[in-house]
């Protein structure tokens, strides 16, 4: 799981740090991903970062009304994961 934590984290920082034009879906879904890895290494507080932000590219998404039904699914994936990082916190 660590290997791959990195590998995401390093792919969105790269992202972060140049004028890269990324979809949001491919970072809403890269952000899911490190936010379960997160969990899944007992890492709520940057499982709860992650997953925040996968959840508020995905609202953005929500809005456009092409793309509405193709983000329900990761949405709710995405608050879940929220809900579950939280309640590890305690």
């Amino acid at each position: 799981f660590a290997e791959g934590r990195t590998w995401i984290e390093r792919a969105l920082a790269g992202v972060a740090a140049s004028a890269a034009s990324v979809p949001a879906a491919l970072l809403a879904h890269a952000h899911l991903a490190v936010g379960q890895l997160a969990i899944d290494q007992g890492d709520p507080a940057a499982a709860q970062l992650h997953c925040e932000r996968s959840v508020s590219l995905w609202r953005d998404l929500e809005r456009d009304p092409q793309q509405r039904d193709a983000v329900q699914r990761p949405l709710i994936l995405a608050l879940s994961r929220v809900l579950q990082a939280c309640a590890m916190q305690g």
